[in-house]
């Protein structure tokens, strides 16, 4: 035999890993990509709930989470989009 010879490791055996990650069993999925530490898919439609407001709120204190901005910024333009077409077909 010659002692150059590489030793493998079958991919099914728990020892092959993606580099950057972790096996862990105990993996609870704690950690949010938020600022806020709430779930991106919670923080998202609460975008659109109050409009104006809830958008803004979340603009200002999410700073991490470029998904939960975009459904914020395009609420933002959507509502005041929205309201201008409210005031329009309806003068004081």
């Amino acid at each position: 035999m010659n002692s150059n010879q590489q030793e493998y490791t079958a991919i099914g055996d728990e020892n092959f890993t993606v580099p950057g990650t972790q096996l862990n069993e105990n993996n609870s999925d704690n950690s949010y990509p938020t600022t806020l530490g709430i779930p991106e898919k919670f923080l998202a439609p609460l975008c659109y709930v109050f409009g104006f407001f809830s958008s803004i709120l979340m603009l200002v204190f999410e700073k991490k989470s470029d998904y939960v901005r975009f459904h914020a910024w395009q609420s933002c333009i959507l509502g005041l989009a929205a309201s201008v077409s409210y005031l329009n077909n309806f003068p004081l």
